[in-house]
C-alpha cells in the first residue's frame, strides 16, 4: 500500500491528437499573420501524425507545423530537437503562449467542438472511475490540469484536481519523488509513451519503475529497440489493479454527472 501509480494524459488516457492539430494549425496562421484557410487540409492529419511522437510540450506543436508547412524533412527525435534548438527561449515561450491561447480560444468559443476533438482510448475510459477513487492514483502531464479536468468531466469521470499534476517545466521524475517524500510512500510506476521522459528515470535506477505504453504517440521502431518495459493496452488493466488493489466507484449521485468515489 506504499506505491503510487502515474499515468501520463495524452498517448496513455487520451487520443488528443486532432485537438492538438487544430490549436496548433490556428496558432501556426496566427503567428504568420495570414488569414485562416477555412479548413484544415485533409492530408495534414496523418503527416502531423508522423511527426507527434517527437513533441514533448506546447510549443513543440507549433513546430511541426513549421515543418509540414515549411515542407522540412524531420525522420528523428534529433532531427526534431535540431529545430527546436535553433530558437531562442524567447522565441518557444512565444509559440507555446500562441498554441495556449488557440486551445483556449476554441474551449471557450466551441466547448462541444473541442471536446469532439478528444476521445479516452477505451482500455483507460473503462477503469479510471475506479482509479480515481484512490488515493495513490495520480495524472502527470504536461498538459495543463484545466485542460484535463475538462475533458474527464465531460467523460462523466470524477477527479480530485490536487492529484492532477503538470510537469511542463519540471522533470517527471523529479517530481514524483516530490510527492513520494510528500506522501510517505517508499516507491511508484510511472506509465508514459514519451521515451524521453523514461529514459533518465530507468537509467538513475531508485524507487520508480517505468513503462512505456505501446499504444501512445510512438515509432513501431521505438519498442522494438528500448529497454524500457513496454506494456500492451490489454494489460493496463492488471498492472494497476496489481498496484492499488481494490478499488470501486459509488454510483454517480445523477445521470448527467461525474460518477462519484467510494472508500476503497
Amino acid at each position: 500500500m506504499d506505491t503510487l501509480v502515474f499515468l501520463d494524459f495524452d498517448g496513455v488516457i487520451c487520443d488528443s491528437a486532432e485537438e492538438c492539430l487544430v490549436s496548433s494549425w490556428t496558432a501556426y496562421f496566427s503567428l504568420q499573420g495570414t488569414p485562416l484557410p477555412s479548413a484544415v487540409p485533409a492530408n495534414l492529419k496523418a503527416d502531423f501524425l508522423n511527426l507527434r511522437p517527437y513533441v514533448r510540450t506546447g510549443e513543440d506543436f507549433v513546430i511541426c507545423q513549421e515543418i509540414l508547412n515549411g515542407g522540412l524533412s524531420v525522420d528523428s527525435q534529433e532531427d526534431f530537437d535540431r529545430l527546436a534548438s535553433g530558437k531562442s527561449a524567447p522565441a518557444l515561450a512565444g509559440l507555446r503562449e500562441r498554441f495556449y491561447e488557440a486551445r483556449t480560444a476554441l474551449l471557450e468559443t466551441d466547448r462541444d467542438h473541442w471536446l469532439r476533438l478528444h476521445r479516452l482510448y477505451p482500455q483507460a475510459a473503462r477503469e479510471l472511475p475506479r482509479w480515481a477513487c484512490s488515493p495513490r492514483f495520480y495524472i502527470l502531464s504536461t498538459k495543463r490540469p484545466r485542460f484535463i479536468g475538462e475533458i474527464l468531466a465531460a467523460s462523466g469521470i470524477a477527479f480530485a484536481r490536487e492529484r492532477i499534476l503538470h510537469a511542463d517545466k519540471t522533470d517527471k521524475g523529479a517530481r514524483i519523488l516530490e510527492i513520494l517524500e510528500c506522501q510517505g510512500c517508499r516507491s511508484a510506476v510511472l506509465i508514459d509513451d514519451q521515451i524521453d521522459h523514461l529514459v533518465p528515470i530507468q537509467e538513475l535506477g531508485g524507487p520508480i519503475a517505468v513503462y512505456l505504453a505501446a499504444w501512445g504517440y510512438v515509432k513501431p521502431e521505438w519498442l522494438a529497440e528500448t529497454s524500457i518495459p513496454v506494456i500492451a493496452a490489454e494489460e493496463l488493466k492488471a498492472l494497476v489493479d496489481a498496484v492499488l488493489g481494490p478499488t470501486r466507484a459509488s454510483v454517480p449521485s445523477t445521470p448527467a454527472g461525474p460518477a462519484g468515489c467510494s472508500e476503497p
